[in-house]
């Protein structure tokens, strides 16, 4: 469904056994809460559409492992957003305009890459529980200084 011009997604939550949903490049200002049904979704690709929000009928979705979200209008992220969210393995947000990222974020105890670049963000919370973090970009922010906590990645093999 990328490279469309779809700005609805009314219906989507029939197609119970959905495990992959890729609507890249098309309009879309917001996912319908009717997603939290799916519950055997393991990926989200957004990228390029005009989202302004990471929707709360995400954290439904416990088997999600990948979010992308890459170029978007996502501004502001809420803290609630992560709760649910226990098998998420590969967040990236990168190319919006995110001036805070929540200190929730360390629930993401499964998280392996984090990709935060060319946003607005000035401060990064302690994500020290995220052990399993390989991958962590944060380049073409505003960040005037990282936690100390970011020295305890032991599995850490990529840092932009």
């Amino acid at each position: 469904m990328g490279d469309n011009k779809l700005t609805s997604l009314a219906g989507i939550g029939r197609l119970q056994k959905l495990s992959g949903i890729f609507l890249y490049h098309n309009n879309l200002k917001q996912l319908p809460d009717e997603i939290r049904t799916l519950t055997n979704l393991r990926e989200l690709d957004v990228s390029w559409n005009e989202l302004e929000e990471i929707p709360s009928a995400l954290r439904s979705l416990s088997h999600l492992q990948c979010i992308i979200a890459t170029n978007n209008k996502i501004s502001n992220i809420q803290s609630s957003i992560f709760s649910g969210l226990l098998s998420l393995q590969e967040l990236n947000l990168s190319q919006n305009s995110i001036q805070n990222f929540p200190e929730q974020s360390s629930q993401l105890v499964h998280l392996k890459k984090l990709v935060l670049n060319e946003n607005a963000l000035k401060v990064i919370p302690d994500l020290s529980a995220v052990t399993d973090l390989r991958w962590l970009e944060l380049g073409v922010n505003m960040l005037k200084k990282v936690p100390l906590s970011f020295f305890v990645f032991r599995n850490l093999i990529i840092l932009n």
